[in-house]
């Protein structure tokens, strides 16, 4: 994604798919966040926060990832499939302090 802050107003999968695949960088999706003033900034703020919070996740960064799921939770976009995949993985986190359980063995592959 070469075109910048500006298209991260109109996120959509494929910027998702991108940031999760590692070819945008956190500040810039962070400088999105910020600037994001259009209509559906909540929505875009779901989605955002999602991608994050599963990238971490992979990254094996469980305490920052439930920060970024429960941002996304606090955006009340309830009706976004994004919202529920962070609801979800916020809850399975607090009530299992080792889940997921992959990220406690070094050669483990995600379940």
């Amino acid at each position: 994604v070469s075109e910048g802050v500006t298209r991260v107003s109109h996120w959509g999968m494929g910027e998702a798919i991108e940031f999760l695949a590692g070819e945008c960088t956190d500040e810039r999706i962070q400088q999105a966040l910020e600037a994001n003033t259009v209509r559906d900034s909540k929505e875009t703020e779901c989605v955002v926060r999602c991608a994050i919070g599963r990238r971490l996740l992979m990254e094996g960064q469980r305490e920052e990832a439930m920060e970024q799921f429960a941002k996304c939770i606090e955006t009340g976009v309830w009706y976004f499939f994004e919202y529920n995949w962070a609801n979800m993985y916020f809850e399975r986190m607090q009530a299992d302090d080792s889940w997921p359980r992959w990220l406690d063995s070094e050669n483990a592959s995600p379940e």
